[in-house]
C-alpha cells in the first residue's frame, strides 16, 4: 500500500493521550507494536471524522513502540512513539 502523507502524532513522548491528525475520513485500523514487532494493542475498525483522533494510550510499560495506521483506500502510516 501507498504511505499516508500529512499525518502528525503528538505529543511524543506520550503519557496518557495521543492525538493523530491528518488521517483521511473513513474506517481505519490501528496497531501498536512493541520493539520486537509484536502487536500489543489494536483496533480492527475505527471511524475517523474531521481527519483527527485522540486516543487514550493503554497502560503499557515505558519504552519505544510503533503506531501503525492503515486506511484501506488511502494507505499506511507508521511512526515510532515513546511511552513514558
Amino acid at each position: 500500500q501507498e504511505p499516508l502523507t500529512g499525518v502528525k502524532l503528538y505529543p511524543n513522548p506520550v503519557k496518557d493521550h495521543l492525538t493523530i491528525k491528518g488521517i483521511p475520513s473513513g474506517n481505519i485500523q490501528l496497531q501498536l507494536l512493541d520493539e520486537l514487532g509484536r502487536t500489543v494493542w489494536s483496533v480492527a475498525e475505527m471511524k475517523v471524522f474531521e481527519n483527527a483522533l485522540q486516543l487514550q494510550v493503554p497502560a503499557l510499560s515505558e519504552g519505544i513502540y510503533w503506531i501503525v495506521v492503515t486506511h484501506p483506500q488511502k494507505g499506511v502510516y507508521s511512526q515510532s512513539i515513546t511511552i513514558e
